[in-house]
């Protein structure tokens, strides 16, 4: 589980990337669906700050575990940028409210 503040807006969407197709090449369509929606269900999870159980069957896992790492990054990344937009506002909002000018 990435450990980090939850931004105030809401995460609706993440990315994924077309080399992901290849980790997806020895898979059934079945188990593409499953790990696709888990991989979903895991993203929504960081975001939501709550630890959910590992993909059920051991190929959909074993090749999950390959892609998290990259959606753990782009995570972070993403909360860190909400983190200093935010701290960015608070610092103009600061900036004006101090400036004798601004009246």
């Amino acid at each position: 589980m990435v450990d980090v503040p939850k931004p105030k807006n809401a995460r609706i969407s993440m990315l994924c990337y077309f080399d992901w197709l290849n980790s997806f090449e020895l898979m059934s369509d079945e188990q593409i669906g499953k790990l696709t929606k888990y991989i979903l269900i895991y993203g929504k999870s960081l975001y939501d700050g709550i630890e959910i159980a590992p993909p059920s069957d051991p190929n959909i896992n074993f090749v999950f575990q390959f892609l998290k790492g990259q959606i753990d990054r782009d995570y972070l990344k993403w909360a860190k940028k909400c983190e200093q937009n935010s701290e960015n506002a608070r610092k103009r909002t600061q900036s004006i409210d101090t400036n004798p000018n601004n009246s």
